[in-house]
């Protein structure tokens, strides 16, 4: 688990060769604990599995992504050929993506997603006020054996914002304020009284940040 993690660097564990299916397993763990540490959490790649990969498999990984990314703080920067290939896996099960759009019952990763055609780059970032955390490579969104490379690194937004987005000449949306994670309510006086119990920070990123 990477949610609360103090007294160490995830620059020591996440840097190196590892197979496609670690790293698919590294993001997801990230992916976790940016939902309790980020405000928002961008997933960048170009493809979403590869062209000779069998429908059913592309739906998996597909799958994958709207089950365990939030939409309402989530943005899949990808290409458009890639949005299509997920339109075509609906249609291989009977299902029309622009009618479930009309009714508003489409994925809202999807419908909710920035198109960018000329980029090859992959990276995966939670991004808060106090820091942002990306993890980047060579691998694509799949699993498997073959050998790929990541990096991992921290650093403020508004570096990640000139060295990442700005390169690619892309926005994504703004991130609502976040909710605080704990609160007591209780009778006080003849009042009710509610206390925060969390910054809804992670204030401990803001120290690696400046490592």
């Amino acid at each position: 688990m990477l949610g609360d993690i103090r007294n160490t660097r995830l620059e020591g564990r996440l840097n190196g060769l590892f197979s496609k299916t670690e790293i698919m397993q590294f993001l997801e763990k990230l992916v976790i604990r940016w939902h309790l540490t980020a405000d928002r959490i961008l997933i960048a790649a170009p493809f979403v599995g590869h062209q000779y990969m069998k429908t059913e498999d592309k739906r998996r990984i597909w799958d994958w992504l709207i089950r365990n990314l939030d939409t309402k703080k989530s943005t899949l920067l990808t290409r458009k050929a890639t949005y299509t290939s997920f339109k075509k896996t609906l249609e291989a099960e009977g299902l029309d993506y622009d009618e479930l759009q009309g009714y508003g019952l489409e994925d809202k990763l999807i419908s909710g997603g920035v198109t960018k055609q000329d980029f090859h780059a992959k990276f995966y970032a939670g991004l808060s006020d106090g820091a942002t955390e990306v993890l980047s490579g060579s691998a694509n969104l799949l699993r498997g054996p073959s050998i790929e490379n990541i990096s991992f690194a921290t650093m403020t937004q508004a570096d990640f914002t000139a060295r990442y987005l700005e390169k690619l000449k892309v926005a994504i949306p703004t991130a609502a304020s976040r909710r605080l994670p704990y609160e007591i309510v209780k009778s006080e006086g003849g009042s009710w009284i509610c206390t925060s119990l969390d910054a809804g920070r992670a204030p401990w990123l803001a120290d690696e940040s400046t490592k």
